[in-house]
């Protein structure tokens, strides 16, 4: 079996998903049928431990799934789990993959993935900070933080101000209708 033929079978199962999400359960779901492509990649035991294990193994598959992006000679990852969706809704469902060109191609998704990807630095730094063999990496690190702070606050801040705007709007358009009213009053009275 090719990486293209499980990228292709990955793809069809996360396309079928409301929420274009590819799902671990679903990927096994799928794969249940003894003439199914992914079948052989699952472990078949009975029992929940075989089910959690199962799961974990699609988790895997898709974790060590790469694409080559188009235009482009890199390889990277084709899925992505995004801080967001890792965490449980009302119903107790959490996780679920999204494609990593999709993410790119999305702001807010980038954002988050990028937010994600700042908070996993901070953790490797917290992890191996007492290696002096990478300060020069901690010190990139603490760089790129920074610079990701600034970005976010720059965010925030045109965002207050976009608000204010739209009030300042609001409270202008009021007091031009209430203005009018008066002088109506006037005339007529």
């Amino acid at each position: 079996m090719t990486s293209e033929n499980v990228i292709n079978e990955l793809e069809r199962i996360r396309l079928a998903d409301p929420e274009r999400k590819l799902r671990p359960e679903q990927v096994v779901d799928a794969a249940r049928p003894l003439t199914h492509l992914l079948h052989s990649k699952f472990e078949w035991d009975d029992g929940v431990a075989a089910e959690k294990h199962r799961l974990q193994q699609a988790r895997q598959l898709i974790r060590v799934t790469v694409i080559t992006l188009p235009n482009d000679s890199r390889e990277v990852k084709a899925y992505c789990s995004l801080s967001v969706d890792r965490a449980k809704g009302n119903d107790g469902a959490s996780g679920g993959y999204r494609s990593t060109i999709e993410v790119m191609s999305d702001r807010q998704l980038t954002s988050i993935l990028l937010s994600d990807a700042l908070n996993d630095l901070h953790s490797f730094k917290a992890r191996y900070g007492r290696l002096n063999a990478l300060a020069n990496v901690f010190v990139e690190i603490d760089r790129l933080q920074k610079a990701g702070e600034k970005k976010a606050k720059r965010a925030r801040n045109k965002k207050k101000i976009a608000k204010a705007q739209e009030k300042a709007k609001k409270k202008t358009t009021k007091k031009a209708g209430r203005g009018s009213r008066k002088n109506r009053k006037k005339k007529t009275g």
